[in-house]
Parts: C-alpha cells; structure tokens; sequence
C-alpha cells in the first residue's frame, strides 16, 4: 500500500520522528491479506455497557513473522530502488536492521488495517454464532449484518462483502414482514 504521507504506529512514528507534512514523504507498508495469528473479542460483563477485551494477538504465528519479514525487505528494496531515487531523499524507517531489531520493529509497527472480520462467523459448527438467515444462534429476533459474520477473511476490501451481507439482512427481514424480496 502506498500512503502519501510518512505513516507508522503509535510506537514506530515517534521512535522514528516522521514527518507530518504529506508533502515530506511516502510510505510503503506490507499488509498480511490473511493472517494466521488469531485475536479475541471477549465479552468482561453481562451488562450491554460493560466493555469488551479486545485481543488482537498479532504475530502471535511464526509464518506471520516471516512473510512480514519478507514483506519488509521488499518494501525496503522498492523505496531504495533506482526507479524511485528521484523521489527519495533518505529511508526514514526502519533502514538496515538486525534480526532481532528488525522483529522488534515489525512487532512495534503491526497494526489493522481497520477491516476486522469473522468474529460472529456464519456456519454450522460449535463455533458458529449466525445462521444461513444472518440469525444469531440462541437468541430470538437478533440478526448480525455485517463483516463479522464472514467465514474467512476477505482478500481484498470489505467494503462490498458487507454491502451484500446488508443487502441479504434487507431481503430476509422484509421476508420475515411478508413482504417480498428485491432480487
């Protein structure tokens, strides 16, 4: 992905001291399309105000680490490269690193890319929370529509899963009303 503006993490922009002005810098940043570390969303009370946990266990998986790695020196040749000199006055993160450093780093800058899925996954095994219908398991009149109820993480980005996933939600609920369905 390319920003047009120094971009890194609540950890890495100001270890790095990037720049705020967009005019400054760009940033090649790695994404994993489907991880296979997995986080958590738990559930700390009964009440409907009380929060929820949120675990995003991030390269919690060693393949993880190694296809960011990868992912990493790639971007770092890319932004070095004789193509882009023109446009490139120095690499401000993270430069040539050790292993060790280098892991440090990839841990201090992983981060969303703000598309959470999957964690009300539709399908019919113990762990399944939604039915075919978008409707929640044991509960009455409660239907989840939305990227959450996807099954595997999408390759690319939600934005038109989720619209048919809201599509559908219109359909069966104007069903459900008796009314008859748009498609």
């Amino acid at each position: 992905m390319l920003e047009e503006t120094a971009f890194g993490s609540e950890v890495t922009g100001p270890a790095y001291g990037l720049p705020t002005d967009p005019s400054l810098a760009f940033t090649l940043a790695p994404g994993l399309i489907r991880p296979k570390s997995r986080g958590r969303v738990s559930l700390t009370g009964a009440r409907p105000e009380d929060p929820v946990r949120i675990d995003a266990n991030f390269l919690s998986e060693a393949a993880d680490v190694a296809a960011l790695r990868i992912a990493l020196e790639l971007c770092r040749e890319i932004g070095n490269s004789e193509t882009l000199r023109p446009f490139v006055k120095r690499e401000l993160m993270p430069g040539p690193l050790a292993d060790a450093e280098q892991l440090t780093f990839l841990r201090n800058a992983a981060g969303t890319y703000f598309h959470q899925s999957c964690t009300a996954r539709m399908g019919r095994d113990p762990m399944a929370v939604v039915d075919g219908s978008l409707k929640v398991y044991g509960v009455e009149n409660l239907r989840v529509a939305d990227a959450s109820v996807m099954p595997a993480i999408a390759g690319g980005n939600t934005l038109a899963p989720c619209v048919l996933i809201g599509e559908r939600a219109s359909d069966l609920i104007a069903g459900d009303l008796g009314f008859a369905p748009r498609w």
